[in-house]
């Protein structure tokens, strides 16, 4: 059987060998309960001790800078629904984009239902928010907190981060970054950045499903969601995830070792998919910036075709690959975020997003541009014999 060629590592990755090996260690040799008082405990006391200092390292943060989570949604809603639990944040207004995941959106709806003020940030074609619009609204409002998608999970386009960190702190606002498509896919170190807070996740890394982290850069803005003991620094009570942590500890170590060449490989992927693909398909416009953008993510538009059957008919042909954020794919809407950049709704769902990991092959290139190839003329053949 032939095997299928993934290119939705966006919505998740597959786990790494070396990864899995180290679960299994884990589960072989660390049990105990990390807050019980005997040598058990201390062995995954210090499994969970020596992750938070990889993990914080790798992010340029202090090891008590840093909390894991399940998911980079759940560190979203701890940053977020903060205004409403307590913490000592001032200001009455959260600022965002349109551009956001649906767990910074689906929050930010619900601070707006109590009370909280809301501003939407328009953003460009190129998928790059306006700056001079911020820099208005954070003037205009008692801003306490400014939450921005660092890289876009569709278009991987990235925010001009430092710049929106420099305009919100220097009208008193704090800064949270969403940046689970963003860690481990360029360049960052949280401390130069003088950021507030960001989240992330491990499936994105080629860890399991189930592990996140977050970063502040002062904990008493934050207060927890969940009720419970002292875990975490009280900020995510509950049993840790012990698999979790250290599978992410070990994601980490494997993405600090071949850092560089990684990213190179993934640059070199998607750039080289897309000049094939772009110079044998016609009618096919990249969505986005071409240059502010992660370098493994291709989001495409198909003049004439439709998006939801060229991703069911390549997934036929054995090509994995998306056409919206996994989270709202099961919602028969065009991508709001293609929409919120200008694109027409047909130009939405004629849009699809290839999304490259570091086990993509190059040979799997000219099957993938081969098959799409194949499909783009067959559905636009189809299309226009509907309409003779």
């Amino acid at each position: 059987m032939i095997e299928d060629i993934y290119v939705d590592n966006n919505a998740t990755t597959h786990m790494l060998e070396p990864i899995k090996e180290e679960i299994v260690r884990i589960l072989n040799t660390t049990y105990g309960n990390p807050s019980s008082p005997h040598s058990h405990s201390h062995f995954s006391r210090k499994l969970i001790d020596d992750a938070r200092a990889e993990v914080a390292d790798f992010l340029g943060s202090s090891d008590n800078q840093l909390i894991f989570t399940s998911c980079g949604s759940e560190a979203n809603s701890i940053v977020l629904q903060s205004m409403l639990r307590g913490a000592p944040i001032d200001g009455d207004c959260v600022i965002t984009s349109p551009l956001e995941h649906s767990s910074v959106k689906n929050n930010v709806e619900f601070l707006k239902k109590n009370g909280v003020n809301v501003v939407v940030l328009p953003a460009g074609r190129d998928g790059i928010i306006d700056l001079d619009y911020l820099k208005k609204s954070l003037k205009d409002n008692d801003i306490c907190l400014v939450s921005i998608n660092w890289a876009h999970n569709e278009t991987g386009v990235i925010q001009p981060m430092k710049e929106i960190i420099e305009l919100s702190h220097a009208e008193g606002a704090l800064v949270h970054a969403d940046a689970a498509q963003y860690v481990g896919r360029a360049d960052l170190n949280v401390s130069r950045m003088d950021i507030d807070f960001l989240s992330f996740t491990g499936h994105k890394l080629h860890a399991p499903k189930g592990i996140g982290g977050l970063y502040f850069k002062n904990s008493r803005f934050l207060s927890p969601l969940i009720i419970g003991g002292e875990q975490e620094f009280g900020l995510r009570p509950g049993t840790e995830n012990i698999l979790g942590i250290g599978a992410l500890k070990k994601a980490i170590e494997l993405r600090k070792h071949n850092f560089s060449s990684y990213i190179e490989k993934l640059k070199t992927l998607r750039d080289t998919f897309e000049a094939n693909l772009l110079d044998q398909v016609p009618d096919v416009v990249v969505n986005g910036h071409i240059s502010k953008r992660t370098p493994n993510t291709s989001n495409l538009m198909f003049r004439g075709v439709d998006g939801r059957a060229l991703v069911a008919r390549l997934d036929m042909e054995g090509v994995i690959c998306s056409q919206t954020s996994a989270c709202t794919s099961q919602i028969p809407e065009p991508s709001p975020s293609l929409r919120a950049m200008g694109l027409s709704e047909e130009e939405a769902f004629s849009s699809i997003r290839f999304s490259f990991g570091v086990d993509n092959e190059f040979w799997q290139i000219n099957e993938i541009v081969k098959k799409v190839k194949s499909v783009v003329s067959s559905l636009r053949t189809f299309s226009s014999e509907i309409f003779i």
